[in-house]
């Protein structure tokens, strides 16, 4: 992972940089101004990356942070995705979903 990182530093920054241009015009709308970026997601992963592949640093101090920056804007990410979903779809409707796949599950695997 360290390597492959290394060896695709420019696609990785172009892309950093493609998402960053994309982050900033949705910022324009008042109402994405506190959401998650793909922008802010990717970094977040690329700086916990590269803390944990630190040559320099062999006991990956202050990674933990990092680690935990990433997992917050992850959960908060999926968060935000969820409450879209469930504004189109109705919570009743999604909750039905997921009963009729976990029956399905049930039943496929128990007879």
């Amino acid at each position: 992972m360290c390597t492959s990182l290394n060896e695709n530093r420019a696609e990785i920054e172009a892309g950093l940089t493609v998402l960053k241009s994309r982050s900033n015009e949705r910022r324009l709308d008042d109402s994405n101004k506190n959401k998650v970026t793909s922008y802010n997601l990717g970094s977040d992963m690329i700086v916990m990356l590269e803390c944990l592949c630190d040559t320099n640093n062999p006991d990956n101090e202050g990674c933990t942070k990092k680690q935990i920056r990433f997992a917050e804007s992850t959960a908060q990410s999926v968060m935000e995705k969820a409450e879209e979903d469930f504004a189109s779809e109705g919570p009743e409707n999604v909750l039905s979903e997921v009963r009729d796949t976990l029956t399905a599950i049930h039943e496929h695997d128990c007879c």
